[in-house]
């Protein structure tokens, strides 16, 4: 198992990017910004940052993305 941060993003050996859905608690801010980090992970398709997204929320909760 590699030993990375989120950042690093070793959710694909871990669990797989289609088990992982990006949450937030605002209006209460712990980070200003809690997606910034994914679009510049270089360790994830576009298709797996897609699904962390909000893709994978759209399919769980049975919406259109």
């Amino acid at each position: 198992m590699k030993k990375q941060g989120l950042k690093g993003a070793a959710i694909d050996d871990q669990v797989g990017a289609s088990q992982v859905m990006l949450v937030s608690d605002y209006p209460y801010v712990w980070e200003f910004h809690p997606a910034d980090h994914i679009p510049g992970t270089d360790t994830l398709t576009d298709k797996q940052k897609a699904a962390i997204l909000g893709d994978n929320a759209a399919r769980v909760l049975g919406i259109k993305a």
